[in-house]
């Protein structure tokens, strides 16, 4: 026996969220090209400004280092007044930092500028995951989540091969033009998004926007929210380790010609997965297989990285898009199994994804850390080291699968019969 079907919000009806998640993309797109598109001048600013490469290195990085601060308190404001309100702050903060790089004379205004575009970027990465979970049906949650997500890593690949290229080794044209860019972008979210149903009425909604506070005291004693931490944070010590190791390793291995390309090519196949997969899920009507074929796919390219390094340059591309179509389908689904979770759900998602964020963006730090004191020098080093570092991921990532399993499944086809077994 089967539960009558609920009828559908009219906005779910509509498909008012279809615009709603366009913005959403292009907000992800913005702050991913927004991240990588400095890195083809990095020697020309460490010159020009007289830099150490720590100083680089800190000015690079600085939203990793905001994210560890700030993720706990933007995710419990976010709950506490809105994902929208804080969305459109995230994105004011982005165009002011955006526009403020087109003006940089030295390296605190630099710092200063890429401060505040970094911190609009954490208040938005935060925000817009409870915008689309208000937004979206929950027949197509996966879809929603997939499709804003591959913004980030199409955003990342562009911001990285293409913006160098309008103006080779002028860095103050590159951070101008990025600058206009993210300003324009911010422009149109603050213009065209509102509230969803569900947040401007969240009485009678589908979804609650305002937590309480015995969710929010049982938070952190959730074994969804930390299952999916651990998830997270395995697959941000692969993604990492590959995009930091991967271009040096493929340069020493015999496909130094393409190594750039490969990369790209693989950022291209995160941002490829991040869309296909969770919608396949949503067809499916489950999430965990998808954790579980992920961490397979990842182990095995990891161990085919060890022993395809003369290959034809096909196979390596082969690998490295594979590698990225992994790590891009495990991380939109995190979202989604925390939006429908019932340890966690819409109504302490800002929380729940600033936990994620802090603890699973740690491996920003370590993952470079370890693999480096494996490494010695990037110069130095030889083949056989970084086969130390492909052979310990291979391994780690296959945990994903182990926590996966132990997840409850969230998905419609669970519920479904859940509800046929009460009945």
């Amino acid at each position: 026996m089967t539960t009558a079907p609920t009828k559908a919000p009219a906005a779910e009806r509509a498909g008012q969220y279809i615009l709603p998640l366009m913005l959403c993309w292009l907000g992800m797109f913005s702050n991913g090209f927004a991240h990588k598109a400095p890195l083809s001048v990095l020697a020309s600013i460490e010159s020009s400004l007289g830099l150490s490469a720590a100083q680089i290195s800190i000015w690079f990085n600085i939203h990793v280092f905001g994210m560890a601060i700030l993720a706990l308190p933007v995710g419990l404001a976010v709950d506490r007044y809105g994902p929208t309100l804080m969305s459109n702050l995230g994105m004011i903060l982005v165009a002011i930092g955006g526009i403020s790089w087109g003006f940089v004379s030295g390296f605190k205004s630099l710092w200063l500028s890429t401060a505040v575009l970094s911190i609009g970027g954490i208040i938005y990465s935060i925000a817009v995951p409870k915008v689309v979970t208000l937004w979206v049906a929950s027949k197509h949650m996966g879809k929603g989540h997939g499709l804003y997500m591959s913004g980030n890593s199409l955003g990342s690949a562009l911001g990285a091969g293409i913006i160098g290229m309008l103006s080779p080794g002028d860095w103050r044209a590159v951070l101008r033009y990025t600058g206009l860019a993210l300003s324009l972008c911010a422009l149109v979210w603050c213009l065209t998004i509102r509230k969803s149903p569900a947040e401007a009425n969240p009485a009678g909604a589908r979804h609650s926007s305002g937590p309480s506070r015995s969710l929010f005291l049982r938070l952190p004693r959730s074994r969804t929210l930390w299952i999916l931490i651990g998830i997270l944070f395995i697959m941000m010590s692969a993604n990492v380790s590959w995009l930091t190791f991967g271009y040096s390793y493929l340069s020493k291995s015999g496909a130094g010609t393409y190594a750039g390309l490969i990369i790209m090519i693989s950022i291209i196949g995160t941002a490829l997965g991040a869309a296909v997969t969770p919608t396949l899920s949503d067809r499916i009507r489950l999430r965990r297989p998808f954790f579980l074929s992920s961490a397979v796919i990842l182990s095995l390219m990891f161990l085919c990285l060890v022993t395809v390094e003369s290959a034809p340059a096909a196979v390596l591309f082969a690998t490295a898009a594979l590698i990225g179509f992994a790590i891009g389908s495990i991380a939109p689904m995190l979202f989604v199994v925390a939006a429908e979770s019932s340890e966690l759900g819409p109504s302490v998602m800002g929380l729940a994804v600033g936990m994620m964020l802090l603890i699973g963006n740690a491996a920003g730090f370590l993952a470079p850390a370890v693999g480096g004191a494996t490494l010695g020098t990037l110069k130095d080093a030889v083949v056989a080291q970084y086969h130390v570092i492909w052979k310990f991921l291979a391994g780690f990532v296959v945990i994903i699968g182990a926590l996966a399993y132990l997840l409850k499944e969230t998905g419609a086809g669970a519920r479904e019969l859940a509800a046929d077994v009460r009945a």
